[in-house]
């Protein structure tokens, strides 16, 4: 686990608590490693010295469990239950905001922006010279 509840509020967060926050880690950082394509299930953590870049990939998991816990599950699970309004008369159903709206490649737009500024989401090859 990359992350404990007294980080997650340490980082400023506190949409959720510590019982939530069990119950939907896992999920979200299992989300950024794959968005992130396991950059620190190969690298370590803990010796990464780039320590902005570990802030990140932190915070990025906080945003995801707050879009979670927001949303009652993943943005894949939310895809099909989203109506603003819904009319019985002459049946009449309203979309809301897509979920496609507010997530980009499975993960909620924060996430995604915090990953891609410190290059966590970077999907050249390295060098080998």
């Amino acid at each position: 686990m990359y992350l404990n509840f007294e980080d997650y509020t340490g980082f400023g967060y506190d949409s959720v608590d510590e019982q939530t926050f069990n119950k939907v880690i896992k999920k979200a950082e299992r989300m950024i490693d794959v968005a992130t394509r396991d950059f620190y299930v190969i690298r370590d953590i803990e010796r990464d010295a780039f320590s902005l870049r570990v802030q990140a990939f932190k915070r990025a998991i906080c945003e995801q469990i707050d879009f979670i816990n927001a949303g009652g599950g993943t943005s894949y699970e939310m895809a099909n239950d989203n109506f603003s309004s819904v009319s019985i008369g002459r049946l009449s159903l309203t979309p809301g905001a897509k979920v496609s709206d507010k997530v980009i490649g499975g993960l909620c737009i924060e996430a995604y922006t915090i990953l891609l500024h410190y290059g966590l989401l970077y999907r050249g090859v390295a060098s080998t010279g």
